[in-house]
């Protein structure tokens, strides 16, 4: 890349942390604005994405869609081709039209694979829309928990409601995997200014559900790229997806979020010292609607702490 990859919001954590120089360098060798053939080979096997997009109202939502592999093509390596397969629950009211940002995560929880693209829209059909890349790059498998596909499922009822019930912090607080949805301030031309989506894992446990309601993601370390923190940080719009794998519930949760860089209480409490306070807002619980079992195999090896 000729320019630096990271938006304004991102740019400040690396500053305030000391890692300016050390991440443009990486961002520079690691962010493109094509896919290589072995993402573009990656995507096309996938049986499900997770990707991310606004409403009308300038939420941003993580949601699903799936179909038998070879429902995303790759016909160049700027562009990809998703049949649109939206599961139970997806949220209404998505902008998912010509010249919108839209952001796909492609993971697999057999082989512990996923890479990350943002993108735009340039084509949107009844069946399908082609996106052209913004940013793509790959993601380690840390905090990836193996999983084995089971058989499919019926899906169930679509609930909504405007604050958790038991059930829910239930789900929460036995998740080991949630996806993130965030947004930067600015949406325009600006490959860096779109939509985000993002894995967090951890044992079950890690997100804590406080007597508020609100929720506490611990940032675990990574590959210090900070996009999720580095959205927040300038625009609190967040969307969580909370998988249950096993039951196939889908917990949808939208509000606003706040950034905390450095609380040295948090790694007694939550495991790190960085952390995000999520406050929904908006909950949308759609049941068995993942279409197929994932009974879990195996769990990351190393429960992370982050003591620095």
């Amino acid at each position: 890349m000729t320019k630096t990859p990271w938006h304004r919001g991102e740019a400040k954590i690396h500053a305030s942390l000391g890692m300016t120089d050390k991440l443009e360098n990486l961002g520079r060798r690691m962010i493109r604005d094509f896919m290589p053939d072995q993402h573009r080979e990656f995507y096309s096997e996938l049986e499900f994405v997770v990707l991310s997009a606004l409403d009308e109202t300038g939420r941003v939502w993580p949601f699903i869609w799936s179909g038998a592999a070879g429902f995303i093509s790759s016909p160049s390596p700027k562009h990809l081709v998703i049949k649109r397969g939206a599961l139970t629950g997806q949220p209404e009211g998505l902008l998912l039209g010509t010249g919108d940002k839209i952001s796909l995560l492609g993971i697999v929880p057999e082989t512990k694979r996923r890479n990350r693209l943002n993108a735009t829209i340039i084509e949107a059909g009844p069946d399908q829309i082609k996106i052209q890349t913004d940013q793509s790059y790959g993601n380690c498998p840390r905090y990836i928990h193996v999983r084995q596909k089971g058989e499919p499922r019926k899906a169930g009822a679509v609930e909504e409601r405007d604050v958790l019930n038991l059930d829910d912090k239930t789900l929460i607080a036995q998740a080991d995997t949630i996806f993130i949805g965030s947004r930067a301030l600015n949406i325009g031309d600006d490959p860096r200014a779109g939509i985000d989506v993002n894995h967090r894992g951890g044992l079950p446990g890690f997100v804590t559900v406080r007597d508020d309601g609100s929720i506490i993601v611990p940032d675990y370390p990574g590959n210090n790229f900070f996009n999720t923190f580095g959205n927040i940080l300038d625009d609190p719009r967040t969307g969580i997806l909370i998988p249950n794998f096993e039951t196939g519930d889908l917990l949808t949760l939208n509000g606003k979020a706040e950034v905390v860089l450095q609380d040295e209480a948090g790694l007694a409490l939550y495991g790190s010292h960085r952390y995000l306070i999520f406050t929904p807002d908006k909950i949308r619980r759609a049941n068995a609607a993942f279409p197929f079992f994932h009974a879990i195999a195996e769990y990351f090896s190393n429960p992370p702490v982050h003591a620095n």
